[in-house]
């Protein structure tokens, strides 16, 4: 893969560590899709407020925020080791998935 817009590439570099340990891994199918998926997103980045369908968004927080794989000694992750990308979460219901649970 050869990024050409920064921004994806901690993203893409943070992906060929885990890939083999994400659900349906052994999946050729799931492997497949997730592979077109990670090179289509190195070529293209994150998208801009120039592309019509995303004027009104902006993603700059999503990019400025580093990911990491979070799992304890049992494979769980602990929910207060994620952090928020939201303001003050202790006001507000949070949803948090993680590897499918």
């Amino acid at each position: 893969m050869t990024g050409q817009l920064s921004s994806a590439m901690p993203f893409v570099e943070a992906f060929d560590p885990v890939k083999h340990n994400l659900p349906g891994a052994e999946l050729g199918w799931m492997k497949a899709l997730r592979e077109t998926g990670i090179e289509q997103f190195n070529a293209l980045g994150f998208p801009t407020p120039k592309q019509e369908a995303w004027k009104y968004t902006r993603l700059k927080s999503l990019e400025d925020t580093r990911y990491q794989p979070v799992i304890d000694e049992d494979g769980m992750t602990p929910l207060d080791s994620i952090p928020s990308v939201l303001p003050n979460p202790e006001d507000r219901p949070r949803l948090v998935f993680v590897n499918g649970r």
